[in-house]
């Protein structure tokens, strides 16, 4: 991830591609010369070929400096790349174009000498966008070709603090062969070297902890000698560090370590029967890509003393090694032998001061110390530290310890110290910890009270306290304070009221977390396990992949709990790098108003009472009436709890539970019911429950599209995707995009899709019961004329049923949205469009309809209200919630819809223009009866806070038929209803004409009523104004022709 992050900080700059060819004698060097780095994305090829025929090509690099990894030179026995590669050992790495065996780093190449017939060498260069380096310079050179052919391919093996193994590949039986410090000048024809006939060869007598430059060369006697053939630079091991010594990384006291490294070093006492101890004074490793590895005895074959951390990105992948900058240890051996072996791994990029740690060696102590020391669950005053604790020498394992706390910083206790604590049990709760403070925490093992025998004092990892739980009136901030959060973070804070009944408020003043890596989640209750309020972003690369966490710079909430314990909760998680300011936010309490809470959940038990665990039970509505009005009110939540308030304490109610008509199979609601139930003053909340009994288990997934922003030409929209385990056992399976036919380009935030000619699929796991997840699809609308305004773009979803899966008909979702230029933020639509074949409608099919809201004021909206009055072809029975932006209550007496998104606290479009969007989808089915030409209209009113109604627009959603089954006659006028009282729908079906004016005419031919100017297929047109009777309705469309039909007024 180190390059991937960079990548996103440098703009595209174009790519360099050439291609030249030179001679001999010239100065080779990158294309920025040798003055200036070289430039990105360069994708640069030359050749030198001699001028005399029969002569080669040899290259000599004089500097050498290229970035590791992403950047390479390569080379080619011949006059185009297409000739032999001359290749390293390098892999492609992220170079563009993938190849392997390139050149880089900063270490001189071996000369280069053309053994091809034409004498020529190709050399290709490839960089990338970011990071550039000073480049190269060579000679060239053109000569006959040396009848001592120089070896190749030379490597170094077996690195020991004395000796190294050469190895190389030459044809030649006798060779010469050079060890010199590194930065010393290259052997020449003159400088006599160590003759060897063996290949591979041991070369002794080296000094450690000394970094040598090696050189081989064929001797061809009595002729003379090949050109040098040079090795990259190696440096010998340090010797094993001794009793009484210091044991250091490869890079010294002054240095860093190198990259690329593999050293073991084992470290034994001189005495037999004593044991090595290591204590570490400074630790500094990368985090995630190198690692130190322990091993208790003599190899790295002997027993791992292990860390906690993961392979990560290490060369290797062993688990367990150390890192970062937290002093490990110290470490005793308990082996046999007394030895500690380390093995130190480090990858090819980024290297750290490494390590000094003090090697001591005794008898083995009487009282074996603890090792492998953690700590986990760190609250503001407490936390809990683990250990292991090691045999001791006569075989008996101690049982009590001492554990002492300082404060980071201090010097570490002696034997004699005093203020310990007495510690009977492994795990131990350490309490009366200050918050938001670091301690040093020391443990020893205490193996004899008498007499006293006790270990030394071993070290845990600096420790630091959490913020005190925020408390009314204060402030909830992030755990790094007034610096920035802390990586591998997963910190849970709960929020609640100090006096019961009041109600918790958490309002951010500043927001800056990792998009797509970091994200804050918030929990309506005391836990994380109460309900989830979500944000819009997916699960992106969070760890723990929960979908609905807060990221970004954007200000979410505020959040205001509606639990009924008045508290909100909050989980953060953050990755391995990459941290942010985090945030500040304001936590106040306020009192609720009186209120009845209705709770329906699963009594897993039976036993009629909401146990700790039990979860809440959605599907269904909770049925009440007032005062025994005989008016039934729905009350619905995503949330399966519903409030109820009423000032009047006068008024009465009566509360039952219906479970939905597709679940009646499966779970059981029993008789509970509540009566003449009354709200007092000063009550507060009142709780009644409704245990619901699982009784057949079943499987069933749903999946739909809400549409977040509309389709314009030459723009991008976008569609949010909703999938839900509505049944009871953890599932997965495969989800299924297909895009609009017209769409070309298209991305999505979920990852791990894979892309095909009409979408893609994705496929999921571990959806556990009850579980939602989302993500968006955005797509980009062609320009005109590919598509005009008007169009339909239509995308389907679909989610592979698992076995068993109740209900087949939500395990897919088609949506269609009409292309346009401008848009009213709060709309109405259906997802079929305004036109629907009647052919492709069944009796059982369901409207899927989406209210989009903005706010487009000035201040955050508090409370948001939206009411929809069915048409009453809409069997109102059948209302169904699909997803929506916010969480919310809906209520329905009869036809009427009433949503109520309360302390939703919604940002102007000005501060937040995403979070400034909300959206309702619920489906429905229709009353039997429809047919052709019935227009079926819906709109709704949104109530933003006490501000008047925003109306929306009207959607009118008619049955059609081909124009080739039914021809252009009266019969494509439609009047509805007939009679009418009110209103009056006129409409035409089977046509693409338009009405552009509507006359209304007594039987007296007298014009009553004119509607012009209408250009529409459909209106509604207002007739209470007209008296009962009969009239004549002459329409005129806008290709002059007029219709004329009867409509009666009651």
């Amino acid at each position: 991830m180190k390059k991937t992050l960079l990548l996103t900080l440098f703009l595209f700059l174009g790519t360099l591609t050439a291609v030249h060819s030179q001679g001999c004698g010239s100065a080779f060097t990158d294309p920025a010369g040798p003055t200036a780095n070289y430039a990105y994305n360069s994708d640069y090829t030359v050749t030198f070929c001699p001028e005399n025929p029969g002569d080669v090509v040899t290259v000599t690099f004089t500097l050498f400096d290229i970035e590791a990894e992403w950047d390479a030179l390569y080379v080619f026995d011949g006059p185009s790349i297409t000739s032999p590669q001359i290749a390293s050992a390098n892999p492609a790495a992220g170079v563009p174009g993938g190849l392997a065996g390139g050149y880089w780093g900063t270490v001189n190449p071996e000369p280069f000498t053309s053994s091809d017939p034409s004498g020529c060498l190709t050399f290709r260069f490839r960089s990338d966008n970011v990071i550039n380096k000073a480049g190269w310079v060579a000679e060239v050179s053109c000569a006959q070709p040396s009848e001592c052919v120089r070896p190749t391919n030379p490597t170094v093996t077996s690195i020991t603090a004395t000796s190294a193994v050469l190895g190389w590949t030459s044809d030649a039986t006798v060779w010469e062969i050079f060890a010199l410090p590194c930065g010393s000048p290259a052997p020449t024809a003159a400088t006599v070297g160590q003759v060897v006939t063996v290949n591979p060869f041991l070369i002794t007598g080296l000094t450690p902890g000394t970094c040598y430059d090696f050189y081989v060369r064929a001797a061809c006697l009595p002729t003379g000698y090949s050109t040098l053939c040079t090795f990259n630079p190696i440096s010998t091991a340090t010797l094993p560090p001794i009793c009484g010594g210091q044991f250091l990384d490869n890079g010294g006291l002054a240095g860093n370590y190198a990259n690329s490294s593999d050293n073991t070093t084992t470290i034994c006492p001189t005495i037999p029967g004593d044991v090595v101890t290591v204590t570490f004074t400074s630790f500094n490793i990368e985090t995630g890509y190198d690692a130190l590895y322990v091993f208790n005895g003599n190899s790295i074959a002997s027993a791992q003393i292990a860390s906690s951390n993961t392979g990560g990105n290490v060369p290797g992948g062993l688990a367990g090694g150390y890192w970062g900058t937290s002093i490990p240890g110290p470490f005793t051996s308990t082996s046999a032998d007394g030895c500690l072996t380390f093995r130190f791994r480090s990858d090819p990029t980024v290297n750290r001061t490494g390590w000094v740690a003090n090697v001591t060696c005794a008898p083995p102590p009487a009282c074996s110390p603890p090792t492998a020391l953690t700590f986990n669950t760190v609250t503001s005053n407490s936390v809990i530290i683990t250990w292991t604790q090691p045999i001791n020498p006569d075989s008996t394992v101690a049982s009590a310890w001492q554990v002492i706390l300082l404060p980071c910083g201090s010097p570490a206790p002696l034997d004699t110290a005093t203020g310990f604590l007495e510690v009977p049990a492994n795990p131990f709760t350490i309490t009366g910890l200050n918050p938001l403070t670091c301690y040093s925490i020391y443990l020893r093992a205490v193996c004899s009270t008498s007499p006293l025998v006790v270990c030394p004092w071993v070290p845990f990892n600096p420790v630091t306290t959490i913020p005190a739980p925020p408390a009314c009136g204060g402030q909830f901030i992030d755990n790094g304070g007034a610096g920035n959060y802390a990586n591998n973070s997963d910190s849970i804070t709960t929020i609640c009221p100090t006096t019961p009944g009041e109600m918790v408020t958490v309002a951010f003043s500043l927001f800056n977390t990792e998009t797509n890596w970091d994200a804050l989640y918030v929990f309506d209750g005391n836990s994380i396990t109460s309900t989830q309020i979500p944000g819009m972003n997916p699960a992106g690369n969070v760890p723990g992949g929960l979908a609905g966490g807060f990221w970004g710079t954007t200000i979410p909430g505020p959040f205001t709990s509606t639990s009924a314990d008045g508290c909100l909760t909050f989980r953060f998680r953050s990755d391995a790098s990459g941290t942010f300011t985090g945030w500040v936010a304001n936590v106040t309490c306020a009192p609720d108003a009186d209120k009845v809470l209705l709770v329906a959940f699963v009594d897993q038990n039976s036993n009629g009472i909401r146990d700790t665990g039990e979860p809440l039970f959605p599907n269904g509505s909770f049925i009440y009436q007032q005062n025994s009005d005989g008016v039934n009110v729905n009350g619905y939540s995503p949330t399966g709890q519903f409030a109820l308030y009423d000032a009047n304490p006068a008024n009465t109610y009566a509360f039952s539970y219906q479970i939905q008509p597709e679940y009646v199979g499966y779970y059981d609601s029993g008789t509970t019911t509540y009566t003449n139930i009354s709200i007092p003053v000063g009550s507060g909340t009142q709780f009644l429950y409704f245990p619901i009994t699982l009784t057949n288990p079943y499987n069933d997934v749903t999946i739909s599209i809400a549409p977040v922003s509309p389709p314009r030409p030459g723009l991008t929209y976008s569609n949010k995707i909703t999938y839900k385990n509505l049944g009871v056992a953890t599932t997965g399976g495969t989800i299924t995009f297909v895009k609009p036919p017209e769409i070309t380009v298209f991305s999505t935030t979920q990852t791990g899709t894979v892309t095909n000619a009409t979408g893609f699929t994705y496929a999921f796991t571990n959806l556990l019961p009850g579980e939602t997840r989302i993500f968006y699809v955005t797509m980009t609308v062609p320009t005109t004329p590919t598509v005009s305004l008007g169009d339909l773009l239509t995308d389907s979803v679909y989610i592979s049923a698992p076995i068993g899966d109740i209900d087949l008909t939500n395990n897919a979702n088609t949506n269609s949205q009409i292309v346009v230029n401008s848009y009213d933020p709060n709309d109405k639509m259906e997802s079929r469009g305004k036109n629907i074949p009647i052919s492709s409608f069944a009796e059982n099919d369901y409207f899927f309809y989406t209210i989009r809201f903005q706010n487009n004021g000035t201040a955050d909206a508090l409370d948001i209200r939206v009411e929809d009055v069915l048409n009453s072809q809409i069997d109102a029975e059948t209302v169904r919630m699909v997803s929506s932006s916010h969480n919310y209550t809906l209520k329905r007496i009869n036809n009427q819809l009433v949503w109520d998104f309360k302390n939703i606290h919604l940002p102007p479009s000005s501060v937040n223009l995403s979070g400034s969007m909300g959206y309702i989808q619920f489906k429905v089915q229709l009353n039997p009866g429809f047919q052709a030409g019935t227009i079926i209209p819906n709109n709704a009113s949104i109530f933003f806070d006490s501000n008047p109604a925003i109306v929306t627009n009207t959607f009118s959603s008619k049955f059609t038929v081909p124009l080739s089954i039914v021809d252009f006659d009266a019969n494509s006028l439609v009047l509805y209803p007939n009679p009418a009282k009110n209103t009056v729908q006129i409409g035409l079906v089977n046509t693409n004409e338009q009405i552009n004016k509507v006359v209304f005419y007594d039987i007296l031919g007298k014009a009553i009523k004119t509607v012009a100017s209408v250009a529409t297929e459909s209106l509604t047109v207002d007739v209470s104004d007209l008296a009962k009777g009969v009239y004549l309705i002459e329409i005129g469309l806008d290709n002059n022709l007029k219709l004329t039909k009867k409509l009666i007024i009651q």
